[in-house]
């Protein structure tokens, strides 16, 4: 996992298809869900994401994974 943008995250699954990136993608959402954490300041709601997917394959799959990984916060 890799954070890309303030609020932006990006999860290489090397040697994945799209069809199980789909399913891992939404396990990742609903995992979020279940958590169930209240969003501060925003009184309508809790904290969800959007997900999305996408392949590459060659260079350009490597250049994807050869970033830092993300620091973890609590």
């Amino acid at each position: 996992m890799r954070r890309l943008r303030c609020e932006k995250f990006a999860v290489s699954l090397p040697n994945t298809d799209a069809a199980e990136a789909l399913k891992r993608a939404e396990i990742i959402r609903q995992s979020v869900a279940f958590l169930n954490i209240i969003h501060a300041g925003y009184e309508h709601g809790h904290v969800t994401i959007n997900t999305g997917v996408t392949t590459v394959q060659g260079e350009l799959a490597q250049s994807a994974r050869s970033g830092p990984p993300i620091k973890r916060y609590a």
